[in-house]
């Protein structure tokens, strides 16, 4: 019984690892147009479910014939190895999924404030040149009553949305011809208002700028429904 459990194991983890592989491979490849892609797509899943397939089939017959009985241990043990990588696999790709926020008589509003220098509005007024956008997942158009205002060399651009659904908290601020990423420090499911953070500058991201003379800062708030 002990062999047999070890085999089913073993020839699952082969399949996976190999049918995972496969597919992982072919949806590297770049295609020339939506047909392309899509042909990708689904090659890449057909072509890893054989794969998967036929490394079942090969554990199955050849585990047994070479590496039984004497390495059943060590079999055993690269077994416990692949399923615990699986296992973090899993629970990793669960912690990039969505987080929906709902809150029971309370709307959820994210506010932040942009504060740029001058130089980089290219003569513009910042509600003209400055285009705030939260990436972070979906959201709601949210009007501030907060106004504009300047701060010595600088202009702060206010403004609010509300977040039903969080992948991350992340918010693109739109320079002229200068996108730049900012990362909030915030749980995934906030539970209660915060304050105002300190004024933080660009995060460093592929495709995106990080200049001197911008920061921002932000707070998460539980409005009432009926202050709305």
């Amino acid at each position: 019984m002990e062999r047999t459990m070890t085999l089913l194991v073993t020839s699952l983890c082969a399949a996976s690892l190999l049918g995972t592989l496969v597919a992982w491979l072919i949806w590297q490849q770049r295609g020339s147009g939506p047909d392309d892609t899509l042909g990708i797509a689904f090659g890449g899943l057909y072509l890893g479910i054989a794969a998967g397939l036929l490394g079942f089939f090969l554990s199955w017959f050849l585990v047994p014939r070479y590496l039984f009985p004497a390495y059943l241990r060590p079999v055993q043990i690269a077994d416990g190895l692949v399923v615990l990588g699986w296992g973090i696999a899993g629970l990793m790709a669960l912690s990039r999924q969505p987080q929906e926020l709902n809150y029971d008589g309370h709307r959820p509003v994210l506010e932040v404030e942009v504060r740029a220098d001058t130089t980089l509005l290219k003569g513009k007024a910042i509600q003209d040149a400055v285009e705030i956008l939260y990436v972070g997942g979906q959201d709601f158009d949210y009007p501030t009553s907060a106004e504009v205002r300047k701060e010595g060399a600088f202009e702060v651009l206010p403004w609010a949305t509300v977040p039903f659904e969080v992948k991350e908290w992340a918010v693109r601020v739109f320079l002229p011809d200068r996108p730049t990423w900012f990362s909030l420090a915030l749980p995934k499911r906030p539970t209660q208002s915060t304050d105002w953070s300190g004024w933080i500058k660009p995060t460093p991201r592929e495709d995106n700028t990080t200049p001197d003379g911008i920061t921002l800062r932000y707070r998460f708030r539980l409005v009432p429904f009926s202050e709305m």
